[in-house]
């Protein structure tokens, strides 16, 4: 898929709990989708949606899309996160929150290269 500044650029962040039929049926570029799990950088009191609510928004929104999956993402979930169909994570809690944030973005790229 080519990237158009003239679609309407969409951020819904919580999946499960929006109008996300909204943005699958505008023109849209990508999506911003969480939280996956808990986490303490987005104000929301919402669960996660975990790669089960991933899933389902590939499944609806077909295979143009970009989703971008953020909130709450570890190291443990992120292959599963990504096998669902999300595109990529935005993780920051589970890499800044370390205490050698280097080393722990190396074993992100080690896992999910």
């Amino acid at each position: 898929m080519a990237f158009s500044w003239e679609k309407r650029h969409s951020t819904f962040e919580v999946l499960l709990y929006t109008n996300w039929r909204t943005a699958i049926d505008a023109p849209t570029d990508y999506l911003s989708i969480g939280p996956i799990g808990p986490t303490r950088t987005k104000r929301t009191a919402k669960a996660g949606i975990g790669a089960e609510g991933v899933r389902r928004l590939r499944e609806e929104a077909g295979p143009d899309p970009v989703l971008v999956a953020a909130g709450g993402v570890t190291l443990e979930m992120a292959g599963e996160v990504l096998a669902a169909g999300a595109n990529t994570v935005a993780v920051c809690e589970a890499i800044f929150g370390a205490r050698d944030p280097a080393g722990e973005f190396r074993r992100w790229m080690v896992k999910l290269g």
